[in-house]
């Protein structure tokens, strides 16, 4: 492109430019670098000042207590869960004579 000013790239040469630019940019040294700026690793867990947080207070409000008697998610997880139990209990009961007994044994 420096060499060709004001000449039109045409699609099939994209890639083929795209993929030197890559090459020389995506290095293990530059994504090691960048984990290292953030902190990801190794780990810093001061990279970011307790300043940064305080837009964050805004809506750090405390959770309304829902007691699990009356809140309708838990009570239907609950329900699921004592259904799911009884199958696994009723199986486990099964005795050697019921699978004998079962329709289409032999």
């Amino acid at each position: 492109m420096k060499a060709n000013p004001g000449r039109v790239v045409g699609p099939f040469k994209i890639g083929k430019n795209f993929s030197v630019a890559y090459g020389k940019a995506a290095t293990t040294a530059i994504a090691s670098s960048g984990f290292a700026q953030t902190g990801i690793y190794p780990l810093n867990s001061e990279i970011f000042p307790d300043d940064l947080f305080m837009p964050s207070l805004v809506s750090d409000q405390p959770h309304a207590h829902v007691s699990a008697e009356h809140d309708p998610v838990t009570m239907e997880a609950d329900q699921a869960m004592s259904e799911n139990n009884l199958e696994i209990i009723e199986a486990a009961e099964a005795t050697p004579e019921d699978d004998r007994a079962s329709p289409g044994s032999s």
